[in-house]
Parts: C-alpha cells; structure tokens; sequence
C-alpha cells in the first residue's frame, strides 16, 4: 500500500506491527470506505494490535470516526 501511495510510510511503518490478518482488516476498510490513514489512526491501530484488541469491528470504528467527526461538523 506504500508502494501504490495508498497510504504514507510512517502509516505504513505502524501498520507493519499487525498481524497479517489485522493488515487484512486495514485493507477491507480502506476498500470499503476510501478513508485516508493518519498518523493518529494507524498509531491508535498498532496500540490496539499490540494489546489483541484489533478486530474488524474495531479497525472500522477507528479509520471511520475521523470522518464521522467532520459530518457532524457539517
């Protein structure tokens, strides 16, 4: 995802730490949403993926809230 510019290196970097299956998480989402990491989300999903806390449910929740937030602004 690096390589294609899908997302940035230090996103890429936190990312990394997952296990494949959380990786594959990331990427359904990320299909299924268009949403963009950042630095504070891929960082919120490594210190849940280092506790096992990661699931599916969860990377959703995590990469969707910031543009939650930004629709109930609007």
């Amino acid at each position: 995802m690096v390589d294609a510019k899908k997302i940035g290196i230090s996103q890429g970097v936190d990312i990394s730490f997952l296990t494949e299956e959380q990786q594959r998480y990331v990427e359904v989402i990320l299909q299924e949403t268009g949403a963009v990491v950042t630095n504070a989300q891929a960082a919120k999903l490594k210190e849940y993926g280092k506790s096992g806390e990661l699931t599916l449910a969860m990377v959703r929740l995590i990469l969707t809230e910031k543009n939650q937030r930004e629709e109930n602004n609007d």
